[in-house]
């Protein structure tokens, strides 16, 4: 949408760069949203993550295409 848009750019299927070393706590939702068609080219790690007490899911995706977890914890979430 808007004047910069450019059919070609699908982030969601884009490569993921890093994600690692993340602590998500107390937030009112979720403390790590991945966005539903996440189908990066290559496989994505998501690694040495944190999520407690947070007000629904400590992680929440889904229909996500290469994706692994490593070294996560949730814990006391909604």
């Amino acid at each position: 949408m808007g004047p910069s848009f450019n059919p070609s750019i699908v982030p969601i299927r884009a490569k993921l760069g890093e994600f690692r070393n993340n602590v998500a706590h107390s937030v009112g939702n979720y403390g790590l949203r991945i966005f539903h068609g996440h189908e990066p080219p290559t496989m994505a790690y998501y690694e040495d993550h944190l999520s407690y007490k947070c007000g629904k899911n400590g992680i929440m995706g889904g229909l996500l295409g290469k994706v692994a977890f490593r070294n996560v914890t949730v814990a006391s979430n909604a």
